[in-house]
């Protein structure tokens, strides 16, 4: 099934019964972006607390030899914010965080792939607001 996400009210919807651009929530009609039905539910909570971004990948284990999943950021990661289990800072942008394994059996780099979405989607549930994260 293919989703997409507003970029002013973060509501999800199912792409196939949607045929506008545009949200058609009431008084919105923010741009609609495609989003990974695995990673979405993590960027919903992440804009909604203002930790904007800008571009994701929930990866996909049967295309390689590996997976890698990635959230880009509108700005870079702060040490407050931490990072999700098994996720680590991009080497090359400071704003972009990765989750990397390698692997040839699909059914382990499904497991990797759950295990990276899991950790995403608890560690955006368990962020605060932006505004809080940077008063501490």
């Amino acid at each position: 099934m293919n989703y997409l996400m507003c970029k002013r009210c973060f509501e999800i919807y199912n792409a196939d019964k949607t045929k506008s651009k545009r949200c058609p929530k009431y008084n919105c009609e923010g741009e609609l972006f495609a989003i990974d039905e695995l990673i979405m539910y993590a960027i919903q909570i992440l804009n909604r607390k203002k930790y904007s971004t800008i571009y994701c990948c929930s990866g996909h284990y049967h295309e390689s030899k590996g997976i890698t999943s990635y959230v880009y950021f509108t700005e870079k990661i702060t040490p407050k914010m931490g990072l999700p289990k098994g996720w680590e800072i991009d080497l090359n942008n400071e704003k972009i965080i990765r989750y990397d394994r390698y692997c040839v059996l699909d059914n382990i780099k499904f497991y990797y792939l759950a295990a990276a979405m899991e950790s995403l989607l608890s560690w955006a549930k368990n962020l605060p607001n932006k505004e809080e994260c940077n008063e501490n």
